[in-house]
């Protein structure tokens, strides 16, 4: 009958997932972020480990996942302790929480989602405050604010921008959109150019894809390099950018000790 279109993953019980992100560097291994704290899952084994230490670690609840291009940091979002920080290559982890007014808090920092906006930033959407921006290399955040919020509570849900610049927010039961404000913020957030691509979607080499080579488990937009056996005779670079027509694109390319010209 073959394998089933979809298949459940068993974690260890007790254990609610939240959300996931994929190893950037091996399709293999998925991140799982959960009720208590942040697993890695094995597609080949069908096993998981946890990277948190026994103890407070193990208590958090991960409301959402981004790891960087190259695996070895993964940021996350928690219920209590703000923003969340997980060296791969030390397995240390680090937590930054957000400035709130109130002085008897102590483990209460809720983010409930963020997105990323360029390479050392986060739109992030504080569950009980405004929206805001985390600077992840000095481990800072900066409150957005507009009179318009006032007519909403102080509870925000999502923050997103997309790759033209929109901005868009749910805030206390309110949805609100700026096509302006990143522009006259360009200085306190630039635009990440690298949203527009293009990207490598697919590499088909004699009308096989290569991402289903059994010796390859990573991304093909990570590949540097592919070495083709005497009967390998067809290679096809499939590509694309992100949210822009296609009919209004034209691409140019040339290959190295092949052609000189675009």
């Amino acid at each position: 009958l073959g394998a089933r279109p979809i298949e459940k993953i068993d974690l260890p019980a007790g254990i609610v997932p939240s959300s996931f992100a994929e190893n950037p560097d091996d399709n293999r291994y998925t991140y799982i972020g959960t009720n208590a704290g942040l697993l890695e899952y094995d597609k080949q084994t069908g096993q998981s480990s946890n990277y948190f230490k026994d103890g407070l670690d193990k208590d958090i609840t991960i409301t959402h996942l981004d790891v960087s291009r190259f695996g070895s940091v993964v940021w996350f979002s928690t219920t209590t302790r703000g923003m969340g920080k997980l060296n791969l290559l030390t397995n240390r982890v680090s937590f930054f929480t957000y400035p709130t007014k109130s002085k008897n808090r102590k483990d209460d920092y809720r983010i409930n989602t963020f997105s990323r906006k360029s390479k050392d930033e986060f739109f992030v959407a504080i569950a009980d405050s405004l929206p805001a921006v985390f600077n992840s290399e000095i481990g800072s955040f900066s409150y957005i604010n507009d009179s318009v919020f006032h007519r909403t509570q102080n509870k925000t849900t999502d923050i997103k921008a997309d790759p033209f610049g929109n901005l868009y927010i749910t805030k206390g039961g309110g949805l609100y959109w700026s096509k302006t404000w990143i522009a006259k913020s360009s200085s306190f957030i630039p635009i990440d150019s690298s949203l527009f691509g293009p990207f490598i979607t697919d590499i088909v080499v004699n009308g096989i894809p290569y991402r289903l080579n059994e010796d390859f488990y990573g991304k093909i937009e990570m590949l540097k390099e592919i070495n083709l056996h005497h009967n390998e005779n067809t290679f096809t670079i499939h590509y694309s950018s992100r949210g822009i027509d296609a009919d209004s694109l034209q691409y140019a390319w040339k290959m190295d000790n092949y052609s000189d010209d675009w």
